[in-house]
């Protein structure tokens, strides 16, 4: 952990250098608001504590506190304010610019228990941060692998519908995966086939769970069978793949070649 001690008295500041330093933690230094900004110029590293001096010449501490807050960003700069000042509206205003402050004259054991606090602090910010970094790429990830499955199941769908013609329809889903059924093709003999359906359940695995009802209902279509024959073959595929709390509530419907007869069977699969 480094620490950065900004306080224009020489021997102040090589007092508190030296108990910094005495605790393990490694030191910079500077002896006014000015150089202290300039440690942090230009992308230099933040330091992870800045002890912090009020009454400095040139740029004061408050001032200066506030730049380097602002330097910081989003980043966690906990800052440390040196004060002689007793006054109530002073300690305030250096919990409303820093952290915390140190009263003068000041005790080894005080700094030392002080940064020792703000070290654990800034401890759990750098796990939140890395924590927070890493779901990121985990949210990425997932948003990469999601558009790839939709992309599939899109094409699936279009392989299926689109090819249709005089025949529209909508579909406006709640979620992109879902267990909607819409399937038409043609038989053998000009007849049309048309599956309007639902599988239990939301998102991806009622998606998935409706995947052996395409190529099934189009097989069985392709060779002019009922819509009852359809149904008993799409229930033994769904059967081989769906768990027991599982099923698919759908509609079958053939119009014939001549536009004058309908058949239509209205049931649950997976029984």
């Amino acid at each position: 952990m480094s620490i950065l001690v900004v306080e224009d008295s020489l021997s102040i500041r090589k007092l508190l250098l030296s108990i910094v330093e005495e605790a393990g933690f490694s030191c910079l230094e500077a002896g006014s608001g000015e150089e202290a900004l300039e440690h942090l110029a230009d992308g230099k590293p933040l330091p992870q504590l800045v002890i912090l001096d009020i009454g400095l010449p040139g740029i004061d501490g408050y001032e200066t506190g506030r730049q380097l807050k602002a330097i910081a960003g989003e980043r966690h700069l906990p800052i440390i304010f040196l004060t002689g000042a007793r006054d109530n509206d002073i300690l305030s205003k250096c919990l409303a610019i820093g952290d915390d402050y140190i009263a003068k004259p000041f005790s080894v054991e005080v700094v030392s228990s002080k940064v020792e606090a703000h070290r654990r602090v800034s401890e759990i910010y750098q796990k939140m941060e890395r924590q927070y970094q890493a779901l990121e790429v985990h949210q990425q990830q997932v948003k990469r692998e999601h558009d790839i499955v939709e992309t599939i199941f899109a094409n699936h769908f279009e392989k299926h519908i689109a090819s249709i013609e005089h025949f529209r329809y909508h579909i406006s889903p709640t979620s992109v995966f879902n267990g909607d059924v819409l399937l038409a093709s043609y038989g053998p003999s000009g007849n049309l086939y048309i599956v309007v359906g639902d599988v239990t359940g939301h998102g991806l695995p009622a998606a998935v769970g409706a995947i052996p009802v395409y190529p099934t209902f189009r097989a069985m279509a392709a060779k002019g069978l009922s819509v009852g024959h359809i149904a008993a073959e799409m229930n033994r595929a769904l059967t081989d793949l769906l768990p027991d709390n599982m099923m698919l509530a759908a509609s079958l419907i053939e119009l014939n070649s001549q536009g004058d007869q309908l058949t239509v069977w209205s049931g649950g699969c997976r029984r």
